[in-house]
């Protein structure tokens, strides 16, 4: 076995690689999404950075924190502050934010003045999925790639009822790019 993977894998090889190659081998999902990051870039060099956690009996917390020159902004379910040259602190009512959606929609439809965030949604939709065709695959991904080049399609094989076939294991740096 002198192939290329073969000899990266034998030189470094780490035990967490080993419970990797391990669980995958028992077809254990439980470590392909413990902890993923995404780091995707912007117009004029802007970065987020966004980091998850998804494992049983562990925080839940969504929250987004970005950094600027000139302060920092902390948001998350409960609360949002700046702190910096504009400090702000946000005292309002602790809404459900996935209810309050719904709440703006059906006032703006009353007032006659619909909210039409399709394009939006649609294009922060594109940015998770990229973010975790990204950390699925350990490559980059670009907006023209996706939007030109991808042929990656996840619908399955046969629209109906029942059981749909297992997917493989993702594998960053072994799951290919499509």
């Amino acid at each position: 076995m002198d192939t290329a993977d073969n000899h990266y894998e034998e030189k470094f090889e780490f035990p967490l690689w080993k419970i990797i190659k391990e669980r995958a081998a028992k077809k254990d999902l439980s470590y392909v999404k413990a902890a993923l990051e995404v780091l995707p870039e912007y117009e004029k060099g802007i970065r987020v950075q966004s980091m998850c956690r998804q494992m049983p009996s562990c925080s839940e917390r969504i929250s987004e924190h970005i950094v600027g020159t000139k302060g920092t902004c902390y948001t998350d379910q409960a609360s949002g502050s700046i702190k910096g040259e504009n400090a702000y602190k946000y005292d309002g009512p602790n809404v459900d934010p996935y209810r309050e959606e719904h709440v703006d929609l059906i006032k703006s439809i009353q007032d006659g003045k619909p909210l039409n965030e399709a394009k939006r949604v649609a294009e922060s939709t594109l940015t998770g999925i990229m973010g975790r065709i990204s950390a699925y695959t350990g490559r980059e991904v670009s907006w023209d790639w996706i939007m030109k080049a991808s042929k990656l399609d996840l619908t399955p094989a046969k629209l109906e009822f029942g059981e749909l076939p297992e997917a493989p294991v993702a594998l960053p740096g072994r799951t290919q790019l499509v």
